[in-house]
């Protein structure tokens, strides 16, 4: 039973994302709002949104461990609808 119990929770979790990043298309399709990005720092383990050079909010992050670290770069988000 805990098999179904965690394949629920992964497809609860997914669902939630997929829905996040649609809200997110269709707030940036509106132009008059500045573009959004979020900026993680490894080191300080923060993750900050921000709304054109503004910072809306920071966040406390994990990040990968030395085994498996985080990786490291710039991503565009790709729209899937």
């Amino acid at each position: 039973m805990r098999k179904v119990e965690d394949q629920i929770k992964n497809l609860a979790a997914l669902t939630g994302v997929v829905l996040m990043a649609a809200a997110e298309a269709m707030a940036q399709e509106n132009s008059s709002r500045p573009a959004r990005r979020i900026v993680v720092s490894i080191p300080d383990r923060k993750l900050a949104v921000l709304e054109g050079n503004r910072i809306v909010r920071i966040f406390e992050t994990a990040v990968g461990a030395p085994k498996s670290p985080s990786p490291t770069g710039t991503w565009r988000r790709i729209t899937f609808f």
